[in-house]
């Protein structure tokens, strides 16, 4: 495969995470089936060579955010200030959403 085919092959990745991030192993079971390969091919070079090039792709909802990452433990702080946001976030716009999203992610 050459470099042109990888980055065609890199993008619909990123496409279909960036269109379900609230559930990888759908996205790459669906860009296994549109490129006809292995889903474990897929999930490795997601998570050995995307996933550190790829911005954090993040829904939010009422009760919080969903982020296309593997959870991993908080300081407090950062628990106190995410029980804030999730208790409050509903009550916010859409723009004052993706502000505190850009916050968060910068």
């Amino acid at each position: 495969m050459n470099s042109q085919e990888i980055a065609k092959h890199d993008e619909i990745i990123i496409k279909h995470i960036q269109d379900t991030p609230n559930n990888l192993q759908y996205a790459f079971r669906q860009v296994a089936q549109v490129l006809n390969r292995p889903v474990s091919t897929i999930q490795g070079r997601y998570y050995k060579i995307l996933k550190n090039k790829t911005p954090i792709h993040c829904l939010s909802s009422p009760t919080g955010f969903v982020t296309n990452i593997k959870n991993t433990p908080a300081p407090e702080e950062e628990k106190m200030i995410m029980t804030v946001i999730k208790k409050h976030i509903h009550k916010l716009n859409k723009q004052q959403k993706l502000l505190i999203i850009d916050l968060l992610l910068n």
